[in-house]
């Protein structure tokens, strides 16, 4: 028997009972099983049940220090199936009982990391690091939030990267825009990091009347740098300060 405590506090149990329906009879009496595939049944499903919500982590900002951020999306803490398998193949046959706490996949640190996309929506400001060194600190116009079209915080990635498209909605009056944009860096549906040749001046108030659609407006080269720079599995980081 074992007995497993999840994070919610709920047990989970794996003993005989269970394990009885591991077992099939065949048409000549015979019983067979599949131990690595019921083994892994029962894992998937004690994952299920103890996977849990994670909604915040902890950053170190740049000029700020650490604080709390929003992954933005749904993001879990996930038990490590691969050691409970082995766990459990160990466990059978010895005759005992056992009290665990599942072993849990380590949770996201983004307080060590070196090599990302930064942006604080307060203070209206990119920075991007490569192997610890900060290669761009730049100024932005994000979503205008007067407008209703405010960039929401979060942890993101890359989906992929175009030069000389044009990028194409809706105004909040109902009329459409088309605009044409060198490089486009799309990270959270239809938002993204793109350079605003209409724009003269960035950052500050700006984004409070008269900011973008949702975007991360920026400079002709600052959005080249981080087009140059960029993959989809660097981390891109969102938060209010």
């Amino acid at each position: 028997t074992i007995n497993y405590t999840l994070h919610n506090g709920e047990t989970y149990t794996l003993n005989a009972d269970k394990m009885k329906d591991w077992f099939k009879q065949d048409d000549d009496g015979y019983y067979t099983y599949d131990l690595d595939s019921k083994i892994s049944e029962f894992v998937e499903e004690l994952n299920k049940k103890g996977k849990y919500l994670l909604t915040s982590t902890d950053f170190n900002a740049t000029g700020k220090g650490k604080i709390s951020i929003s992954f933005g999306r749904k993001t879990y803490a996930q038990i490590n199936q691969d050691k409970e398998i082995e766990r459990i193949k160990e466990m059978l046959g010895t005759q005992k009982s056992y009290d665990l706490e599942a072993i849990y996949n380590p949770l996201p640190d983004y307080t060590n990391i070196d090599t990302y996309v930064e942006l604080d929506l307060t203070r209206q400001r990119v920075w991007m690091y490569v192997n610890g060194n900060c290669i761009l600190d730049t100024p932005c116009v994000t979503g205008n939030v007067a407008g209703g079209y405010s960039t929401p915080p979060g942890i993101f990635h890359l989906t992929y990267k175009d030069t000389t498209t044009y990028l194409e909605g809706y105004n909040s009056d109902g009329s459409k825009y088309k605009s044409f944009v060198n490089f486009w860096m799309p990270f959270n549906g239809g938002i993204g990091f793109h350079d605003a040749s209409w724009r003269s001046s960035f950052g500050g108030r700006i984004y409070m009347t008269n900011g973008s659609h949702g975007c991360v407006n920026l400079p002709y080269a600052a959005a080249q740098t981080i087009y140059n720079n960029i993959n989809t599995s660097m981390p891109i980081i969102l938060y209010a300060s």
